[in-house]
């Protein structure tokens, strides 16, 4: 994510962890990386994105 020119980044309003596959999805139509809110990091282990 970190030289990535476009990151697509979800959070808790996404519901559930199998949601996350429209993030991946989406992220795999524009060549980017998956980032995350926090809570999501702890849980799914995606990149944070923001403090």
């Amino acid at each position: 994510a970190e030289t990535a020119d476009i990151i697509v980044s979800g959070g808790r309003g996404l519901g559930c962890p199998e949601n996350f596959k429209l993030v991946q999805s989406l992220a795999d139509v524009f060549c980017g990386a998956v980032g995350a809110s926090r809570p999501v990091v702890a849980v799914l282990n995606y990149v944070s994105v923001g403090t």
